[in-house]
């Protein structure tokens, strides 16, 4: 279990890496560099050589390369949240325009019952 999750971790920090603008290619070449001589802390392969065949290392670098024929960007995320935060500013624009000011009237009023309730604290 803890193998999959480093695992997970080490697949999802590759896919950060390149929607952030590193080049696949060249991230999936370090690998394989890495690889061959081992690493400079502590652990000698870490996270790179968990088999010893090799079919993590060959997963993340195929899960690289895919990466490489699609675009992984974070401005498909951003998109769903502008949108979000516009209809969220066009409904409170709009709102206490078609159902009165009850919804308001009644949050001032709480306001003010909550705030009259500390200060005699």
């Amino acid at each position: 279990e803890f193998q999959r999750w480093r695992w997970a971790r080490e697949a999802r920090c590759d896919r950060g890496a390149v929607s952030r603008g590193a080049r696949p290619l060249s991230l999936a070449q370090a690998l394989l560099v890495a690889a061959r001589r081992g690493s400079v802390v502590s652990e000698p392969r870490p996270a790179l050589a968990q088999r010893a065949d090799g079919r993590f290392l060959r997963l993340r670098i195929l899960l690289l390369l895919g990466y490489a024929s699609r675009r992984v960007t974070l401005e498909s995320r951003i998109l769903p949240v502008l949108l979000s935060a516009v209809a969220i500013l066009l409904l409170t624009a709009w709102l206490p325009h078609a159902v009165a000011a009850w919804p308001l009237d009644g949050l001032h009023a709480f306001v003010d019952a909550t705030v009259a309730g500390l200060s005699q604290l």
